[in-house]
């Protein structure tokens, strides 16, 4: 199982001021009046909320943060723009999220509370939303590692809190945290085995690769064809690309069976290339041979 390098977690809090974090972050939209979350929150940190907006350091719109002390037990307060409250439509919320994991990963905040109480998503619900939140954050917390000497600082982020505003999402709010860390991790992994070199990710590590994130799971089975079974099957054209290297094809074959029965299986058809198959004299000369 891939497991996320941050931990969410939806909860219900009452006093959003009590309870001690390296970060309090508070969506603001582009308005007049502070919402009733940040008003608590400015209250207790003296004004500088409506402080900064006043001198227009922040204004709320889309795509902006801005990074304040703390107040009561956060140690630091992450103001991030939603822009115009009428207009916050799901391209909206995924730019809200995109700023977000922006301003963590340049921070060395090791845990964060998120309050999304105020936030409204035209076309979406709480659960889309924070499915978005998990993905978008699970991959900014991609580095590549394996073969670089000095690798980009990791995130300092490894747990995240979600305040619902309401009980009755955090059910499903949590649910729909775990299912977009999940995806989250699934496109990190396609992310690493892209950025691997073609001497470590050859057929065989793919075929590898497969049959482990099969290995523990019920629903999903892996089967990988050879070569000796692909002559048999007449699949000359997949063998003639992979006559010109020592390492032999693999044909990987992966089953989910997650559906209702009786439900028709949908199928996917890749084309896994570990090393230059062609083309390379399509592309520009400049440092062609990278």
């Amino acid at each position: 199982k891939i497991m996320s390098a941050i931990k969410f977690t939806a909860r219900k809090i009452d006093d959003i001021c009590k309870g001690s974090t390296h970060c309090l972050i508070l969506p603001i939209y582009r308005r007049k009046k502070l919402s009733s979350d940040a008003q608590q929150v400015n209250k207790a940190a003296g004004g500088s909320i409506a402080a900064t907006i006043a001198l227009g350091d922040f204004t709320g719109k889309s795509g902006e943060s801005c990074v304040l002390p703390g107040a009561a037990a956060a140690k630091r307060i992450l103001l991030v723009g939603c822009g115009d409250p009428a207009s916050f439509d799901r391209a909206a919320a995924r730019k809200f999220v995109q700023t977000l994991g922006t301003a963590l990963n340049a921070m060395h905040a090791g845990d964060a509370v998120l309050h999304i109480a105020d936030i409204k998503v035209k076309d979406g619900n709480t659960p889309w939303l924070l499915n978005c939140l998990a993905r978008q954050l699970t991959y900014a917390s991609y580095r590549y590692t394996e073969t670089v000497a000095k690798p980009k600082p990791a995130m300092k982020l490894s747990r995240l809190v979600v305040n619902t505003g309401d009980a009755r999402s955090v059910k499903p709010g949590q649910k729909a945290l775990d299912r977009g860390a999940a995806t989250g991790c699934g496109i990190n992994e396609a992310r690493k085995l892209a950025d691997l070199p073609g001497n470590i990710c050859t057929p065989a590590y793919l075929a590898q690769r497969a049959r482990k994130l099969a290995k523990d799971n019920a629903k999903l089975s892996t089967t990988i064809v050879e070569e000796k079974k692909m002559r048999e099957l007449g699949m000359g054209s997949l063998l003639s690309v992979t006559a010109g290297t020592d390492q032999p094809a693999k044909l990987i074959v992966m089953n989910y069976k997650g559906g209702k029965t009786g439900e028709k299986p949908y199928v996917l058809v890749g084309k896994g290339i570990t090393f230059d198959s062609g083309g390379i004299s399509l592309k520009p000369g400049a440092k062609m041979d990278e």
